[in-house]
């Protein structure tokens, strides 16, 4: 089983699964694509079971480099202008542990209406609270029941409820690392290596001034 499972792991399969990776495919979606299980692919990257392939695990490494890498760039570019930003509104929420625990959404639990009378109070809890109450007890009873199942059943948690967006200013820090990282190395903007830039660009000169200037900026300067 082992020889069969190595025989699989070939130049043309560790190049497939690369250029998956480089496309940002899920390892479920490079199982499917190659044929290969995802347990296979697993055992191929790791060192300690019998059927490590060193080639297919450094293949990996460097395509997972290259995809992620890829996606800061690309993130860096966008914040480095005016973007939109997203953000998440979340709100504490009482919601049934039952829908925790199931694909079932659930509504938070609640006590049975005060009309209810002894056998719809019964009713009432087997269908909505999976409690099962004795026709003997009380009304009084049968509701201090349902209150503690009701506890039983309540969980506080963050719950999403919108997505917000709002367009925001260039991220200054995303701005440098663009200037300095982006295009031919002689090309990148670089104030340790004093590289010369045209003079006439206004960029060049606030640039220059800056990381020439010998003033403190206003947020170092003392106040009082």
């Amino acid at each position: 089983m082992k020889n069969k499972r190595k025989g699989k792991c070939n130049a043309e399969v560790i190049e497939k699964v690369c250029i998956l990776i480089c496309q940002g495919c899920s390892w479920v979606s490079i199982s499917k694509v190659t044929g290969i299980s995802r347990k296979t692919l697993e055992n191929w990257r790791n060192q300690v079971g019998g059927f490590y392939e060193k080639q297919f695990d450094d293949a990996v490494k460097a395509a997972l480099e290259k995809r992620d890498t890829g996606r800061i760039k690309a993130n860096q570019f966008v914040e480095a202008g005016r973007h939109r930003l997203k953000k998440t509104v979340k709100e504490l929420r009482v919601v049934d542990i039952r829908s925790l625990k199931s694909k079932l959404k659930l509504p938070p639990p609640v006590m049975p209406a005060l009309r209810l009378r002894k056998k719809e109070i019964i009713k009432y809890a087997d269908d909505f609270l999976d409690l099962i109450i004795d026709p003997e007890f009380t009304v009084n009873e049968m509701r201090m029941q349902c209150a503690r199942r009701i506890q039983e059943l309540s969980i506080d948690v963050m719950v999403k409820v919108r997505e917000e967006e709002q367009e925001v200013a260039a991220n200054q820090q995303a701005v440098k690392n663009v200037l300095t990282n982006s295009g031919p190395e002689t090309e990148r903007w670089n104030f340790k290596e004093q590289q010369v830039h045209g003079i006439d660009d206004p960029l060049a000169l606030l640039l220059t001034e800056i990381g020439t200037s010998t003033k403190q900026l206003p947020s170092e300067e003392n106040v009082g």
